[in-house]
């Protein structure tokens, strides 16, 4: 089941944005996880562990469950437009 789990959680994981760290964040939750697991990998409701289990699974693998920094859009300039003159 780890085998399963980390071919999911690599579909969903990106590296630190500014590379401080070799860290995995992912979007992933542990509820689409398992969500995931049923639907691409075959298994049933009842032989999956809890939500809160998955957590902890995907942590020992090394994902991180955080939001992921998205880019920053760039500032507006200054300059006064032509129509905005008083």
């Amino acid at each position: 089941m780890l085998a399963d789990i980390r071919d999911i959680a690599k579909g969903f994981s990106q590296t630190d944005p500014q590379f401080r760290n070799r860290r995995l964040y992912t979007r992933l939750t542990a509820e689409e996880l398992r969500r995931q697991l049923i639907e691409q990998k075959g298994y049933q409701t009842a032989e999956l562990p809890t939500p809160r289990t998955l957590r902890t699974k995907l942590n020992d693998l090394g994902f991180h469950l955080t939001k992921v920094a998205k880019c920053k859009p760039k500032k507006r300039s200054s300059r006064p437009t032509p129509s905005s003159r008083s």
